[in-house]
């Protein structure tokens, strides 16, 4: 079973299945580390050591979760500005439909107006002078 070129099971940890913990965090949360401040950073200085063993193995590091938070900022932000532009569409479109309302209002004076100027102009022929 090889992937990229690299056994998976010639790591210097061991075969994947049987690496259990990865880092000291894990184990403060378990309980399984003191909490005096000498042994927290002795067990960093080790976590950093199996992070360089996980790396040649090509096992997923902060590098890559820090990558992929990244994105994940950056689709956020994307979302967000989509938000802002679909608000503003929005608000475009209510603008749209106030000036056809008043459009129609508008043009419906006219036809009304039209309307009161062609029968004035009927009465007008009807008054013929000799």
């Amino acid at each position: 079973m090889e992937e990229e070129g690299e056994d998976i099971n010639n790591c210097p940890l061991g075969r994947r299945d049987q690496v259990i913990e990865y880092s000291a965090r894990e184990k403060l949360i378990d309980g399984l580390v003191e909490t005096d401040t000498e042994r927290f950073r002795k067990d960093m200085e080790e976590e950093s050591v199996v992070r360089g063993r996980l790396e040649s193995c090509g096992i997923i590091l902060q590098k890559e979760m820090n990558g992929i938070n990244i994105h994940t900022r950056r689709d956020d932000e994307i979302s967000c500005e989509l938000r802002r532009l679909n608000a503003q569409l929005i608000e475009k479109r209510r603008f749209i439909n106030e000036c056809r309302k008043k459009m129609r209002e508008y043009y419906k004076r006219v036809e009304g107006k039209q309307a009161e100027f062609d029968k004035l102009q009927k009465e007008e022929k009807s008054y013929k002078c000799h």
